[in-house]
């Protein structure tokens, strides 16, 4: 009866979620159709025969990329959550406020809030990677259909990772400390993308060439890792909500 009384309480949440969403999964469809395109061109970029400094800077912006891009997979945009100034307007507090208000627990709250996330990852991301394979088969892609879906579950995992991250300081942060954690996180993805290009490591070409080369076990283990590390976050999120004074 508890396990029933939870799971009604989740899809609830789901559908509420949903509504506080609304045009927000169109829209974020549209955008990240079009950062497929430039996706594509960046794919390009990378396999053309440049001089050796167009070459890193080409692969340094696209690992920026992708690591930027594939971390707000599981997001909305121009949802009620993060529409203009939400920082200012703290509408994830309020949303919390209202949620620890209703008599659910916070376990509910943090399930429902992965459950979306997974939900927008699969349609985003399909949008996305559909988009890429697409119109990238005109030598974008050195890939065959089965190596892209390996890519794509090597990121797919990656994005799992972040998107845990990222819920965690949802339910962890005040609005605009987020906003500072996210600043501080371009910083960092700038730093490992151009310290990864010092050391000769790429990595979108580097999973391009897992995927190739090493089956179906290195998306598994890209996915395992990313899976466990979102529920590691998920627990953490609990501990940390059921402490956090919203008032």
């Amino acid at each position: 009866m508890a396990r029933a009384q939870l799971w009604k309480n989740v899809q609830f949440l789901i559908k509420y979620e949903s509504r506080r969403t609304g045009w927000g999964w169109f829209w974020t469809a549209i955008i990240f159709s079009c950062f497929a395109l430039t996706a594509i061109s960046l794919l390009n970029n990378i396999r053309a025969d440049d001089s050796n400094f167009s070459r890193i800077f080409n692969r340094f912006v696209t690992d920026l990329f992708f690591m930027s891009i594939m971390g707000s997979l599981g997001f909305t945009f121009l949802s009620k959550d993060y529409r203009s100034s939400w920082w200012k307007r703290n509408t994830i507090s309020k949303k919390l406020v209202l949620m620890r208000s209703l008599p659910i627990t916070v376990v509910e709250i943090v399930l429902s809030r992965v459950a979306v996330l997974l939900m927008t990852l699969v349609i985003i991301g399909f949008c996305f990677f559909s988009v890429i394979y697409g119109l990238g088969q005109w030598g974008a892609l050195p890939l065959s259909g089965t190596e892209y879906i390996r890519f794509v579950f090597i990121w797919l995992g990656y994005a799992l990772a972040c998107g845990g991250f990222y819920m965690y300081m949802e339910f962890a942060l005040k609005e605009k400390v987020y906003v500072i954690w996210c600043f501080i996180l371009v910083i960092g993805f700038i730093l490992i993308a151009a310290g990864l290009q010092w050391v000769g490591i790429n990595l979108v070409e580097g999973s391009m060439e897992l995927a190739q080369h090493y089956g179906i076990a290195i998306p598994l283990i890209s996915v395992l890792s990313g899976s466990l590390i979102l529920a590691g976050c998920s627990w953490i999120s609990v501990r940390k909500l059921e402490r956090r004074e919203l008032g």
